[in-house]
């Protein structure tokens, strides 16, 4: 499993909003329009293509609304991170890497090739919230549904985000919170890497209801939670769903 990858998560709660847009002087035009600081061209050419495919897959799965939410690539953000206030995603173009990064290999090579793909994660907020105007009422299935709908692409990409090869088994670290009560009273006060643990599992959720739902149950959630959704509670909405999976799923946490 690749904690690296869900301990960066724990950092996004963060109140970056606004520092990105005041480093930013150049641009790149496209799809997704993007935005970066001097001397940053190829690292923002590179995470603009992981972006607008990212896109460009799920405006073919959900014709009908297109995207529009800018990328800013900038050297003082340390990890991806979507502002639904003010609707921009930033990442980083020095604390993660420097040089053109790996983002569509289908082997990584190390724990640091899966950090821009948090930026899909954070692009899933922005899919649900502002684009569908379907956000998740509780914080477990609001992460839960953003790594879901990162999973569904890299998919197709043949990047997993579970790689026990880059980061040892998932059982050496042993959180102090475990449930999703505290994770809901908590949130990102459980600590960094409590937190990731969390995420790690959400992934792993993920994987268990990709093979049986794909996309569709980034069309259910829509559903449900868009303005004329039912807003059925998640965990009812998902045990109902796939009972078998979620009784897994819940006992896991716990082991």
């Amino acid at each position: 499993m690749n904690k690296l990858f869900f301990v960066l998560l724990a950092l996004l709660t963060i109140n970056l909003a606004g520092s990105a847009q005041k480093l930013v002087v150049d641009s790149l035009s496209g799809k997704v329009k993007t935005y970066h600081s001097p001397g940053r061209l190829n690292r923002a050419k590179a995470t603009q293509q992981l972006i607008q495919d990212a896109v460009a897959f799920y405006e073919a799965q959900f014709p009908g609304k297109s995207f529009s939410v800018p990328l800013y690539v900038v050297d003082k953000v340390q990890v991806p991170f979507y502002d639904d206030s003010t609707n921009y995603l930033a990442v980083g173009s020095i604390s993660q890497r420097m040089a053109v990064p790996r983002l569509l290999a289908a082997t990584l090579n190390s724990p640091t090739d899966t950090v821009d793909l948090v930026a899909v994660h954070e692009l899933g907020h922005y899919f649900q919230i502002t684009l569908h105007q379907a956000p998740i009422p509780v914080q477990w299935a609001n992460e839960f549904f953003a790594t879901y709908f990162a999973v569904c692409y890299l998919q197709t990409k043949n990047i997993s985000l579970m790689s026990s090869d880059l980061a040892g088994s998932p059982r050496t670290y042993r959180p102090t919170y475990r449930s999703l009560n505290d994770f809901e009273r908590l949130y990102y006060k459980v600590g960094g890497v409590n937190y990731g643990w969390y995420q790690e599992q959400f992934a792993r959720l993920g994987y268990m209801l990709y093979p049986r739902f794909k996309t569709r149950l980034v069309q259910i959630a829509i559903d449900e939670y868009g303005p004329t959704g039912k807003k059925t509670p998640p965990m009812d909405l998902l045990q109902r769903l796939a009972p078998q999976e979620m009784k897994t799923w819940l006992q896991g946490l716990q082991n």
